[in-house]
């Protein structure tokens, strides 16, 4: 009988999970059941669900750190002439068997499903260090420019057929001219660099639908983009001239990107008909919230549409500003802000909910709601404060109010539901 001698320490091999890293290839099960996939079902394009662009290069990435035996923040990599030939769709049941070559000598790389190259160009790492190289922003400046909301950003794209959810959804702001934007940095780099491509598609002014088909290269550096993170949050940069978008320790160059036609859509179509509708009469709380919600569309030339809705006096009531968004989901060309102020808690999918005072808010909205505010003459005039100018105030009255037209001489009503 033979027994191990525990009382020296000996060195021994270490063999690693992925023994082809050292001939150059390596294998890839993709499922979105797996929790390391997961996040991929937030990459849907025209209603498919699509293994993101970044998504490969991110492959292509590790499975280089693996060949090399080195820890990913030591290198400073740079991905040229990466042709993107052709999409992979995800299902929840299948299982995508990827394989991802690099060439130790030259670092051309190819990632191939069955034979069929999907993703092919070369990698190298570099030494330098310097952030100013990559050409990124090192703070979050404030734009004087109107700024496109997350929701906003994000409703523009869908508006096009990206139906992006989840680590997909990570621009915070956006100037409208796509020039600035702020991106939320969730410990991945898939997400992340997908989501500067969305910015740089952004920048495209029209209704088509684009995939990348080539980028002229890509700097990655882990390094300084760790030490540029702070509160999870980076600002992005768009070169016009330079044909860059860079944030972070990341730096795109000469995105190309190629319209593709899109699926017919199979969702249920919004029926319109035309009705003459009296400015006073009996209309059910819905109803008469679409057709409030269209006088004021007509006499509107934005396409923001910023309401508020005040639950100060609010005894018993529930918030409208749901079956509003209703209302105004039926309107393409419209960008809903919508907000209630209450000290109550409320939780509606795109409604901002705050405790706040009305004075605090300010006077660009298009629509305040309120209640009883014929009624309170000091609530009404507070009310107008913060409206834009040509805004409108929608009161929730008692149904044995009596209008008295001394209350409101400063202001014309229009419609009595």
């Amino acid at each position: 009988l033979i027994q191990w001698n525990y009382e020296d320490n000996w060195f021994v091999a270490f063999g690693s999970l992925n023994r082809n890293a050292h001939m150059g290839e390596q294998r890839v099960l993709l499922q979105v059941k797996d929790k390391n996939w997961e996040f991929m079902n937030g990459h849907v394009i025209d209603g498919r669900n699509l293994v993101p662009a970044t998504g490969y290069l991110n492959m292509v990435w590790e499975h280089y750190l693996a060949m090399l035996q080195r820890d990913l923040l030591d290198l400073h990599v740079i991905f040229e002439d990466v042709r993107f030939h052709r999409a992979t769709h995800l299902t929840k049941e299948d299982v995508v068997n990827l394989c991802v070559s690099i060439q130790r000598t030259t670092g051309a790389f190819e990632v191939a499903e069955i034979g069929q190259v999907i993703v092919s160009g070369k990698i190298r790492t570099v030494k330098t260090r310097d952030s100013h190289a990559l050409g990124v922003a090192t703070s979050i400046n404030s734009s004087p420019q109107q700024q496109l909301s997350k929701n906003d950003f994000y409703k523009v794209l869908k508006m096009r057929g990206y139906n992006y959810s989840g680590l997909f959804r990570g621009i915070e702001s956006c100037d409208l001219d796509g020039r600035k934007a702020t991106i939320e940095w969730a410990e991945n780099w898939t997400a992340f660099m997908d989501n500067l491509l969305q910015v740089k598609i952004l920048e495209k002014d029209t209704e088509s639908l684009y995939v990348p088909i080539h980028i002229e290269r890509i700097m990655i550096h882990p390094g300084i983009h760790q030490e540029l993170v702070a509160n999870g949050k980076l600002p992005v940069s768009v070169s016009g001239d330079a044909d860059t978008v860079s944030s972070g320790g990341v730096e795109v160059k000469g995105l190309t990107i190629n319209a593709i036609s899109k699926r017919k859509l199979l969702c249920e179509p919004v029926l319109e008909e035309y009705r003459l509708v009296p400015y006073e009469g009996r209309l059910d709380l819905t109803e008469a919230l679409r057709v409030n919600a269209q006088i004021i569309l007509e006499n509107t030339t934005r396409d923001w549409f910023n309401s508020l809705e005040v639950m100060d006096d609010a005894q018993g009531l529930v918030p409208i500003t749901p079956i509003l968004q209703q209302a105004l989901e039926d309107e393409p060309l419209t960008r809903p802000h919508l907000v209630i102020l209450s000290n109550r808690e409320f939780e509606f999918k795109n409604i901002e909910v705050k405790d706040q005072n009305l004075f605090e808010q300010p006077n660009d909205h298009v629509l305040v709601i309120i209640s009883n505010a014929l009624q309170r003459p000091l609530v009404l005039k507070e009310s107008l404060t913060v409206l834009k100018e040509g805004g409108f105030l929608l009161s929730r009255e008692d149904a044995d109010y009596h209008h008295n037209p001394e209350n409101t001489r400063d202001v014309d009503i229009i419609s009595v539901y």
